[in-house]
């Protein structure tokens, strides 16, 4: 048995008793009965594979060196090895059984691998190949600044406890390793017929429950990055919302922004604020009433991913109450991805911030269109 492997089941009973249990049988068989190939399961309800070549006769792939001895309650093999199961392996080792060579490869250029192997009872969100290579140029030239940025990253992405799909909760809030963050899981309900989809922080889970000795691993569609500041500090820095802000501000919704949120925010562009009509700008320069309802159609209290907003169907519409309690807005996917909050069109997703998320829109969401 390789050394890492040995150290890592001495200092972990849990582990040390699932290796145990993946070589017990619930059942008697004699190697006779192996002819060519056989498959039972283990106590863990695991499969466990027979084999026989010529005269040498394996288990799991691992040989047997004798067999058939037969005691007062059940038979026993001797091996030649031990029976390493996945959820005996090392985190690393899951990801790169997964096939998740582009992760592994930032673990490496970061020289954080020690790290992880040393971890216990964490969950790490790992990104999928096909995630990390379609990430733009500036998105990679800022991964690999250098090994600190890598490893602020890699720590974004991992978070304690072990967390299994059976566990997971819709808004459940998870401290990440990178110090200050957390990871906002959300679950939105595909009805009528579809599977749940699950995010964290608006990424969709693909595969999910690798489990690994130390912990689990779960695969994202997108890289996580960590948020650099709250809503109102993300829009100011984009300096395409100067129309917006200054509505929020005039409207006092600063300061409900400033909260812990969650909160989603549909942020039309300063291009969306020139396409309203001479009358409908003049109308929300005038009446602050006014100019408070439209701000407030653009903020809801909940947090809404872009995964979340369903395709339309004939039978199921999708709304959501704004902070203006008199309306709730449609929310709409069309079968080419188009995402739309009553008439806008969403024109980027999921810009994350502290306290909540962003929405970038082409249109000024207006009381008479929002149904």
């Amino acid at each position: 048995m390789e050394r890492g492997v040995r150290n890592r089941l001495g200092g972990d009973a849990n582990c040390l008793k699932r290796v145990l249990q993946t070589h017990i049988l619930p059942n008697v068989i004699c190697s006779a009965v192996v002819e060519r190939n056989a498959i039972t399961a283990n106590i863990l309800n695991k499969v466990m594979r027979f084999d026989r070549d010529v005269d040498r006769l394996t288990v799991q792939n691992v040989s047997i060196a004798s067999a058939d001895h037969m005691a007062v309650n059940g038979m026993f093999y001797v091996l030649d090895g031990v029976i390493i199961p996945e959820e005996a392996k090392s985190l690393l080792q899951i990801a790169k059984d997964a096939g998740l060579t582009s992760y592994i490869s930032i673990v490496e250029k970061a020289n954080y691998g020690h790290a992880i192997d040393s971890l216990h009872n964490v969950t790490i969100f790992a990104p999928s190949n096909r995630a990390l290579d379609r990430l733009s140029d500036r998105r990679r030239s800022a991964l690999g600044r250098s090994a600190k940025d890598l490893t602020d990253i890699l720590q974004f992405h991992t978070v304690r406890p072990s967390v299994l799909m059976s566990d997971f909760k819709d808004n459940l809030v998870m401290n990440t390793a990178l110090e200050g963050k957390s990871l906002r899981m959300n679950i939105y309900e595909a009805f009528p017929f579809g599977k749940n989809i699950i995010t964290v922080n608006c990424v969709k889970i693909t595969v999910a429950n690798l489990r690994g000795c130390d912990g689990t691993v779960h695969v994202l569609s997108n890289v996580l990055i960590p948020p650099t500041g709250s809503i109102l500090q993300t829009l100011e820095s984009s300096g395409n919302f100067t129309k917006f802000l200054d509505g929020i501000r005039k409207t006092g919704l600063d300061r409900t922004l400033q909260g812990k949120g969650p909160f989603t925010v549909f942020a039309p562009t300063d291009q969306a604020f020139a396409l309203l009509s001479p009358d409908e700008a003049q109308a929300m320069t005038s009446n602050a009433t006014l100019l408070l309802d439209v701000m407030q159609l653009h903020m809801f209290p909940r947090q809404i991913c872009c995964a979340g907003i369903m395709e339309d169907s004939l039978f199921f519409g999708q709304y959501s109450r704004s902070l203006n309690p008199t309306y709730s807005l449609p929310l709409h996917r069309n079968r080419y991805g188009e995402i739309r909050i009553a008439s806008a069109l969403v024109e980027k997703c999921d810009v994350i911030a502290e306290n909540g998320i962003i929405h970038f829109v082409d249109k000024v969401v207006y009381p008479k269109n929002a149904l």
